[in-house]
């Protein structure tokens, strides 16, 4: 949580890729692993293409142009 400024009430988006989504939705209990991000109201964006392909609730489906515009107006971006 520390990584993703949440845990300092700083406005947090985590962009779920489509590797790590697909990876996600083959565990037995994918939304169990994303309670931690809502708790600290933590923004769960993915692909729209990738969500219809491996749907996950909590996570918000955004288009290719928005998921740039995000990339391009974050102040930090941290790739694991």
């Amino acid at each position: 949580m520390i990584l993703t400024g949440a845990a300092f009430g700083l406005q947090s988006t985590v962009w779920i890729t489509n590797g790590a989504l697909r990876a996600l939705s083959q565990l037995a209990a994918p939304q169990e692993q994303l309670q931690q991000l809502q708790a600290f109201a933590v923004r769960c964006v993915a692909s729209a293409e990738a969500l219809a392909e491996h749907p996950l609730e909590g996570v918000e489906p955004l288009s290719a142009g928005d998921l740039h515009h995000l990339q391009d107006t974050s102040d930090q971006t941290l790739v694991f």
